[in-house]
């Protein structure tokens, strides 16, 4: 999962909060790839 300084933002494989999704007034934007270790 990821983390702000409060709360989970995003549990990989589910739906990301709302709180962070990117919005038509977004300026910066974080690009995180996850893979699968196998």
């Amino acid at each position: 999962y990821l983390v702000d300084s409060e709360k989970i933002v995003w549990i990989v494989g589910y739906r990301i909060d709302e709180r962070v999704k990117v919005k038509p007034e977004t300026r910066k934007v974080l690009i995180i790839n996850v893979k699968e270790l196998s």
